[in-house]
């Protein structure tokens, strides 16, 4: 009996011994790697969690591995819930924890819940001093609520205070900047949206974050009337994006070009309008590297419809402004169908056969 318990007690000890190692190798590696071993990186977690003395730092290798649990939200879920369980972690390690058992909710379209973990995160950091934290997790809860005006403007007013009296990083406090100009465009307060922007852009370095800063700030320019900012906005972006973006969000900066410049009053439609269609011709060049769904192809050729009947060639136009009827329909989208089918009901009046 005795020897058969030595015996279990090795066969323990051995277990244990072997998965700290696997736990102390995965922590050593750098993110860039983990984000191709997932698979492998799920297991030593998963095994690490099931032992009380190496939970803790199971936890921590979660935490470590954000990046890559954002790969396949579903299958982490779990590991997460099992980690915030685990008593003997230090708050610190708990909240980052919670923060980030909020945002991949909110990436597996778990939109209550991902909510109700922002709120808890954000009091759990508010009750232990964690500012950063608890600015991370009313930035979560600015973009969660952005299109609830209530809760993201009670969301954005703490946020604001926070961070009057709180010395943060750079990119932290453009982060935040970015969340308050969200949630004031959705507000329709585009110029403070517009304030918001700026700011994040000036604490955000080159990168594909200022690309998307500029598309927004671009959006709060275009919603002001004020074409010309849009373009330069659009155009930086464009610029900020090349070699870092997929062709369809490319695709989209120039969707964003066209209908400025089909926007803009100038002398002269046809001069007007030619950097439009040289903008939607690009976006379709773009969309022809992707898969393309129904939708973004009937907005395009929607654009370009308009575009060559306002330019004069109305043939041109009626037959993009057909085609994207049909794509239209097929894509479901009842408004885009109402909205294409008003414009070639007009055109058609002004132009009977």
């Amino acid at each position: 009996m005795k020897a058969k318990q030595t015996e279990k007690q090795w066969v323990q000890a051995s277990l244990l011994a072997a998965v700290r190692s696997n736990l102390a190798y995965w922590a050593a590696q750098p993110a860039a790697a983990l984000r191709h071993e997932t698979s492998n990186l799920h297991a030593a977690v998963s095994y690490g969690l099931r032992l009380r003395p190496t939970q803790t730092k199971s936890a921590r290798l979660l935490s470590q591995s954000f990046e890559a649990t954002r790969t396949q939200p579903a299958a982490w879920l779990p590991l997460y819930t099992q980690a915030l369980h685990v008593k003997a972690s230090p708050s610190s390690l708990r909240g980052s924890l919670l923060y980030q058992y909020a945002v991949v909710l909110w990436q597996h379209d778990q939109a209550t819940e991902a909510n109700q973990a922002f709120e808890r995160s954000q009091r759990f950091a508010q009750r232990h001093g964690l500012a950063a934290l608890q600015i991370r997790s009313l930035i979560g809860l600015c973009l969660a609520y952005s299109q609830q005006p209530a809760k993201a403007g009670r969301a954005a007013q703490t946020l604001e205070t926070i961070l009057r009296r709180t010395r943060t990083r750079p990119a932290l406090r453009a982060q935040a900047s970015a969340a308050l100009g969200t949630v004031a465009y959705f507000a329709k307060e585009h110029a403070q949206a517009a304030q918001h922007f700026a700011a994040a852009l000036e604490d955000t370095p080159t990168s594909q974050a200022q690309g998307q800063l500029h598309i927004l700030a671009g959006l709060c320019a275009h919603a002001l009337a004020d074409i010309d900012m849009a373009l330069v906005h659009y155009n930086a972006a464009a610029r900020s994006l090349q070699h870092r973006a997929s062709p369809a969000q490319m695709a989209r900066v120039e969707l964003l070009r066209a209908t400025a410049h089909y926007d803009k009053r100038t002398r002269g439609q046809q001069v007007r309008l030619q950097p439009a269609i040289a903008a939607l011709q690009r976006a379709a060049e773009l969309l022809n590297q992707t898969e393309q769904d129904a939708r973004s192809r009937a907005q395009l050729e929607s654009l370009l419809g308009r575009t060559y009947t306002r330019s004069g060639e109305v043939a041109r136009g009626i037959r993009y402004l057909s085609s994207a009827l049909e794509l239209s329909e097929s894509s479901g989208d009842r408004r885009l169908t109402a909205d294409i089918f008003a414009a070639l009901h007009e055109l058609e009046n002004k132009n009977p056969a």
